[in-house]
This record gives structure tokens, C-alpha cells and sequence, in this order.
């Protein structure tokens, strides 16, 4: 016959290990979410930095074309990572900024070479990506 005592001892036990798996179970979840979190914005920022080197060295002339080449794999990378920054509004900013560039903005207005007017623009983007 069991006692009060080893009764409650039990009921200790299992509850303890409840709670531990519980507890267990919620931080593993916890740092996978960071650690693919943190993925996801490093492959955008590399994404980016791509693009970037890319722009930089085209062709002026050829800078529409490659502009438009690219801002549909941008439009779903920054969909991928849309929720991974705290400052929504401001990644929302850089997204339209970016991502819905007319050829007349590319082209900008003759005081600065295309290329550069579309790497500066990534830059800003990469610039705001790095920020904690």
C-alpha cells in the first residue's frame, strides 16, 4: 500500500518531468526559429550584395534590362524574410524603394551613372539589413 508521502514523491516526479520536457521541448523550438531566422536574413543579404556586385558591373545601357532581370527573384527573396525584421515599415520602405523602380528612375536624371543610382539603392537595402 502506497503512502501519502511516496504518493506525493510520485506525482513530484512526473510533474518535475513534464515540466522539463515541456521546457525542453519550447527552448529547442525557440533557438531553430532564431538559427533560421538568422539564415534566412544572411542568404538576403547575400542576395542583395550579389545583385549589388552585378549592377556595378554592367553596362549602363544594360541596366534596365538587368534591372528587370532581377526584381521579381527580389520581390520573393524579401517576401522570404518579410517577417524576420522588426522594423516592418522600414523594410517595407526599402522593398518599394527597390523592388518597383520604372525604367525613367533607373535611369535616373543624368547625375549619376544607372548602375550606381541601382547599386546605392541596394546598398541602402544592405545597409538596413545589417542594422540589429
Amino acid at each position: 500500500m502506497m503512502t501519502e508521502t511516496s504518493t506525493i514523491s510520485i506525482l513530484a516526479l512526473f510533474g518535475g518531468g513534464g515540466v522539463g520536457g515541456f521546457l525542453g521541448a519550447w527552448l529547442g523550438h525557440f533557438f531553430t526559429e532564431r538559427r533560421d531566422r538568422e539564415n534566412r536574413k544572411r542568404n538576403f543579404r547575400g542576395f542583395l550584395a550579389e545583385w549589388r556586385a552585378i549592377a556595378e558591373q554592367t553596362d549602363t545601357r544594360d541596366i534596365p534590362h538587368q534591372y528587370f532581370e532581377h526584381v521579381r527573384l527580389f520581390r520573393r527573396e524579401a517576401e522570404r524574410v518579410r517577417g524576420d525584421f522588426s522594423d516592418t515599415e522600414g523594410f517595407s520602405r526599402h522593398v518599394i524603394a527597390l523592388g518597383h523602380m520604372t525604367p525613367k528612375a533607373i535611369q535616373g536624371d543624368g547625375s549619376k551613372q544607372s548602375r550606381a543610382l541601382l547599386a546605392d539603392t541596394i546598398q541602402a537595402f544592405l545597409d538596413f539589413t545589417n542594422d540589429p
